[in-house]
């Protein structure tokens, strides 16, 4: 896994299950948020194996929450 695709990885998940890197943060049990929005924003290169262990099963495994269905689409006022 390159940094390239663990910043991708975050975005995908953030955007997938309307989840802030605060809450994964908690979930995860990572103390410093900073440790993940940094890889994301590619402000780091890495990550702590400990907080990358901890972050595994959410992006990857079996504690990853479904992805929030997306909003339904409006009709355009005035469409017939």
């Amino acid at each position: 896994m390159t940094d390239m695709n663990l910043a991708q990885d975050l975005t995908s998940f953030f955007n997938d299950t309307g989840w802030s890197a605060c809450r994964l943060a908690r979930e995860a049990g990572i103390k410093s948020v900073q440790a993940i929005t940094r890889v994301q924003k590619g402000e780091r290169q890495g990550m702590h194996t400990k907080n990358l262990e901890k972050l595994w099963p959410y992006l990857y495994g079996d504690r990853r929450p479904p992805a929030q269905p997306s909003p339904p689409v409006q009709p355009e006022q005035g469409a017939a």
